[in-house]
């Protein structure tokens, strides 16, 4: 959230660079979380449905 937030509005805003840097690190975080929140679903359904 922080870097997000820096990204919008904070310091960095105007740099293009570290703008290009939180894109990607927000990018990966973003894949991992729907990951994680598929393999949970997965994990949930295969236990209630056999």
């Amino acid at each position: 959230m922080s870097a997000y937030r820096d990204m919008l509005y904070g310091i960095n805003k105007d740099n293009a660079e570290v703008k290009a840097l939180y894109e990607g690190a927000l990018k990966k975080y973003c894949k991992l979380d729907t990951l994680s929140m598929a393999c949970i679903w997965q994990h949930w359904h295969e236990s209630t449905n056999g």
